[in-house]
């Protein structure tokens, strides 16, 4: 926000609540049956909804059959009536929408399909350090109160900055905003409804208002400008732009901040709006759904993200671990998105790809921990003894294992050199002896090959909380090397950019970034070439 202006995209990992997709479900289906018994007696309603796409009957309003009803059945009042109980399903379903990661015996559960509204329990009673989380309703509210007091606190030091440049430039004392009230008393607009205290994120500038007192949500008259007429006080201005707003605000401590924080009368969309504001965008808040939930129906999944656009989220795409979750998803939304495939290891996605699962033009990620680490064949006595070695030995050095760090032979890429592509390095060193990359010995399929082949987009992500300094840096400059194979780039989700002090490989962990993916992910088989069949 402070470099570009706007918030980057957020990775969200969701839960749905079972009941609450069940209620959403019911209302869609009574639609359904009263629109089809509606078309068995009109030509022309029958027409229109076979002109209709399947998926979208579901979630498209179908407001466009109303001018085929009759007026004096009250039928369009009951198309009404369906519309708008949808709508308010599918908003309590969003906001109890669950963001949380889940633990391993959590996330085996939800595959099965079975007792779902017990394992979503467990999970919304899990320890947030332990994969637990916290509701979408209240994630937004506080990212809403954390923007507010970040840019209320830029404001109090230009406007302190203000004030003491014009007392040491004009020795005359300046008008307080009390005495200009007075002076010129402006026209402010009356509260409308409750929608209003949403649109403003500054604090009250009424002197008698206490800590000690409930606190309540600030509305235009709190913040409407001296001198300045209504219109202007409805157009949305940017707290920067504005000199007068900045003298005039009060500074906010962090006990009324907390307090209004803890207020849960705020739904989604007043947040939604005032972060509209706060940002001075119309989409201030980009958002790739990783979805854990499993078994929901696409047609649920299409109101929740027409839902978030229309809110004013960039819905920027949807991923899962099982691409049948998801695939045309786009069918069921109002505009398209971007599908997201993801996979443990580099041999999930070459498995993937002879199982027909994977189409041209795809997306998928995999973890970049799996460029280092491949699942190791019966064959490969040196690897076994390795390990026993680590174990039976008197001293480990973490520094010596880690400068030990080569790519697998599958990681090899032809890099680009003045556009064209150059011939493939036949040395397993790439870079200086500092800071090179190795690679393991051995001929094999390669993952550009797959990528070449069926024409998909490949990203890395890593497990933040496993991998150590010296692989991180390793899979920076391997990426930046191959751009052109690593399209989407390594995402990271660590705290300002760095990797957690202190992770270092031990006896028998590795710190790679694959984590316990690495038992969960499938071996790739350097025999096995793209176009060859298993």
């Amino acid at each position: 926000l402070e470099y570009f202006g706007k918030v980057p995209t957020l990775e969200w990992d969701v839960f749905l609540d079972p009941h609450l997709v069940q209620r959403v479900e019911v209302v869609l289906e009574a639609r359904d049956e009263f629109l089809r018994g509606l078309a068995s007696t009109s030509p022309r309603i029958d027409m229109f909804l076979k002109s209709k796409r399947e998926e979208r009957r579901y979630t498209d309003k179908m407001d466009g059959i109303a001018k085929y009803m009759r007026n004096d059945g009250g039928e369009k009042k009951i198309l009404h009536f369906y519309n708008t109980e949808i709508e308010k399903r599918v908003l309590l379903l969003l906001e109890h929408m669950l963001i949380a990661h889940g633990n391993i015996s959590q996330l085996a559960l939800e595959q099965t399909g079975c007792l779902k509204q017990y394992n979503f329990s467990r999970v919304k009673h899990t320890r947030r350090t332990l994969g637990g989380g916290i509701f979408a309703k209240h994630w937004i509210m506080m990212y809403t109160e954390a923007l507010k007091m970040s840019t209320e606190m830029d404001e109090d030091v230009c406007s302190d900055d203000d004030i003491s440049t014009s007392d040491s430039s004009n020795h005359s004392p300046v008008s307080s905003a009390a005495s200009s009230v007075q002076s010129s008393p402006s026209k402010s607009p009356k509260r409308k409804d409750s929608e209003d205290f949403a649109l403003s994120f500054l604090p009250s500038t009424d002197e008698t208002d206490s800590l000690l007192d409930i606190p309540r949500f600030p509305s235009r008259d709190d913040f409407c400008v001296p001198n300045l007429s209504s219109d202007d006080c409805n157009k949305p201005q940017s707290p920067k732009s504005s000199p007068n707003l900045k003298n005039t605000m009060k500074p906010s401590t962090s006990f009324h901040d907390l307090a209004m924080a803890a207020i849960s009368s705020s739904s989604i969309v007043e947040c939604m709006a005032t972060l509209k504001r706060i940002m001075a965008c119309d989409a201030p808040l980009g958002l790739v759904l990783d979805i854990k939930s499993r078994h929901v129906p696409k047609r649920v999944w299409g109101l929740i993200l027409d839902a978030l656009r229309d809110m004013g989220a960039r819905v920027e795409g949807i991923g899962t671990f099982a691409a049948h979750d998801i695939r045309d998803i786009s069918k069921y939304c109002a505009a398209p998105l971007k599908e997201m495939i993801f996979y443990h290891c580099a041999g999930d996605l070459q498995q993937a790809c002879h199982d027909g699962l994977i189409r041209r033009g795809d997306s998928v990620f995999f973890n970049a921990g799996s460029l280092f680490w491949n699942y190791p064949a019966r064959k490969d006595k040196d690897l076994f003894l390795k390990v026993i070695g680590n174990a039976m030995s008197w001293r480990f050095d973490a520094e010596e294992v880690k400068k030990e760090y080569k790519f697998q032979p599958y990681a090899k890429a032809q890099a680009l050199s003045a556009g064209k592509r150059a011939p493939m390095q036949q040395s397993t060193r790439q870079g200086n002896d500092d800071d090179c990359i190795r690679y393991f010995e051995g001929r094999s399929s390669t993952i550009q090959q797959y990528k070449e082949h069926f024409d998909f987009s490949i990203g890395l992500y890593v497990q933040e909380f496993a991998i150590d300094e010296r692989s991180m840096d390793l899979l920076v400059k391997y990426v930046n090397m191959h751009p052109h194979v690593y399209d989407l780039g390594l995402s990271w989700g660590g705290v300002n950019g760095v990797t957690v002090r202190g992770i270092q490989p031990g006896r028998f962990t590795n710190t790679d970034g694959l984590w316990n993916q690495r038992y969960i992910g499938v071996r790739w088989d350097g025999d096995l070439y793209p176009g060859r069949m298993q």
